[in-house]
């Protein structure tokens, strides 16, 4: 996942775009002259032709109550260490020692209704499955340092540990979504050290994070061959229950960022986060059903589950 953006920071006078030039002036008014109005014209058209725009935010969702009391426009001046995961440089507008603890806690609601498809298993009508985990809170923590008892008040540290919050699922093992999933309990851990700068020039900062991730990938789902079963699709007794449980404790990542005062009370703040991907070690365990007794045999359990994030 790539993630970058900008923010301004502050009150700022609102402004106007005109089309304006030598003015002829009449008896009955004024009027442009033939090619400041063909400018105005172009202008117009270029501003109002459709584009492709292409952005993002932080995939995880936001950390410390400072990032959900401004709705995520957070990066110039979080004015907490959250800072370490927003925007490191913004770690160096912190005075002394500060921390941040704090958890986010996510219910999901999540309902699946299956719509029978003609030949392709049972037509009778499905019941509607819903997710049926407890929500269960993610920590987080966030702590900074400044120098300027040592001499150097422009040079901060940060640290921090967090992570999206969990939305574990769990639905009914024989429910309609089994076979695209029936359990996922994954994790995900983000930890960093940072460091930032105060150039002392018009706030001009700079700040990197140095990150690891750590994945658990905790999932199950069914699989079906109607072959034992007389070919008779999403019979139970041809369900092969599909356990993934795979891990990697280190992931590197990084996050950069910067900040300056263009003009008193405007700031400008960009930052970005590094992709990251995920190549975790573990095993699978499959439970065949009762119709593949003395038919199938499984070998061998080492599986590598592979993401870009």
């Amino acid at each position: 996942m790539h993630a970058i953006g900008n923010q301004f920071y502050g009150q700022v006078p609102a402004v106007e775009t005109v089309c304006a030039g030598n003015l002829l002036l009449e008896s009955f008014g004024m009027r442009l002259k033939a090619s400041q109005i063909r400018f105005c014209a172009l202008f117009a058209v270029v501003t109002m032709l459709p584009s492709s725009v292409l952005a993002a935010a932080f995939w995880n969702l936001d950390q410390g109550v400072s990032s959900f009391g401004r709705g995520g426009a957070n990066l110039v001046m979080p004015g907490d260490p959250t800072a370490v995961y927003l925007n490191p440089a913004a770690l160096a507008g912190l005075d002394g020692f500060q921390l941040v603890l704090g958890a986010n806690m996510i219910k999901d609601f999540r309902t699946f209704q299956r719509v029978p498809v003609e030949g392709q298993g049972p037509q009778d009508p499905w019941d509607e499955v819903k997710n049926e985990s407890d929500p269960i809170p993610s920590p987080n923590l966030f702590l900074s340092y400044n120098f300027a008892g040592l001499g150097l008040e422009g040079l901060t540290m940060g640290f921090g540990v967090w992570g999206p919050p969990r939305a574990d699922m769990v639905f009914d093992p024989d429910g309609s979504q089994r076979y695209s999933l029936v359990k996922s309990l994954n994790v995900q851990a983000h930890y960093a050290l940072a460091l930032a700068y105060d150039t002392g020039w018009q706030k001009l900062r700079f700040g990197a994070a140095f990150m690891g991730v750590y994945m658990k990938i905790d999932q199950t789902l069914d699989l079906n061959s109607a072959v034992p079963c007389g070919n008779q699709m999403e019979d139970f007794d041809c369900d092969i229950e599909t356990h993934l449980d795979a891990s990697q404790p280190f992931i590197p990542s990084a996050i950069f960022g910067m900040s300056v005062e263009l003009v008193k009370g405007l700031e400008l703040a960009l930052s970005y986060q590094m992709d990251f991907d995920v190549s975790a070690d573990g095993v699978a365990n499959l439970t065949p059903g009762d119709s593949f007794d003395g038919l199938v045999e499984f070998s061998g359990e080492n599986i590598n589950v592979a993401l870009n994030l």
